[in-house]
């Protein structure tokens, strides 16, 4: 009886050639729909409860933490304006002024205050209370105002350097052309009272540029006209 003949070389699988079996516990589409969405969201409060209560806290304090800040924040605006109506009454202002001096309202105090003093022609005590509304007043609109203030009560003492304040305003990005514009006007009467004629016709066609200067052109004009 012939025997089969075995073959001597016998071909071994590499491991590229051996088959994959993929020993993952996988789960059968049939038998996935057995979890309920119950099911599901069960599974996923236990694998992820600590980070949920984590965030649901943050956002607790959060809220707590605004409404806490804006009732204190309308709480101290009441009574600010309180305050400032208080030292309204009773006339101190300066003392609301210098009390308040990095708040708007107290820089709008003091710019009362300043305008006040010119008008009793207190120069000095009207430089101040400029100064201290203008420190008061940065970024505000009434910034220009309280600069104008102070080239104005500088003038009344030192005249070349309330000029040159003027004409510092004059140039001056971070304020309105209404206030360029006006600080511009008061150097062309100056110039004009100086009898300095190309000086003023040269500030003349200065102010016509500023969008605001219309006005003070017209009044340059009629100025120019009464002048003797």
């Amino acid at each position: 009886m012939k025997r089969p003949k075995h073959r001597k070389n016998k071909h071994r699988q590499t491991e590229e050639e051996a088959p994959v079996i993929d020993e993952r516990n996988l789960v059968d589409a049939e038998e996935s729909t057995e979890f309920s969405f119950e099911d599901r969201v069960a599974l996923y409060w236990m694998e992820n409860k600590s980070s949920v209560i984590s965030s649901i806290l943050f956002l607790i304090v959060a809220i707590a933490l605004f409404n806490g800040f804006r009732i204190y924040g309308g709480y101290s605006a009441e009574k600010l304006q309180a305050n400032y109506s208080s030292a309204l009454n009773g006339e101190q202002l300066d003392s609301f002024a210098v009390e308040n001096p990095n708040l708007a309202i107290g820089g709008f105090a003091a710019l009362s205050v300043a305008d006040a003093a010119f008008e009793d022609k207190d120069y000095s005590r009207a430089s101040e209370f400029y100064k201290l509304a203008a420190s008061s007043l940065q970024g505000n609109i009434l910034a220009g105002r309280a600069a104008l203030g102070i080239a104005f009560s500088t003038y009344q003492s030192e005249k070349e350097e309330g000029l040159e304040q003027l004409d510092s305003i004059s140039s001056n990005a971070l304020y309105s052309d209404s206030i360029k514009a006006e600080a511009v006007y008061h150097l062309a009467v100056d110039a004009l009272n100086e009898g300095k004629v190309e000086a003023f016709d040269s500030l003349l066609a200065q102010i016509s540029e500023f969008k605001a200067g219309s006005q003070w052109s017209q009044r340059l004009e009629y100025y120019q006209q009464q002048a003797p």
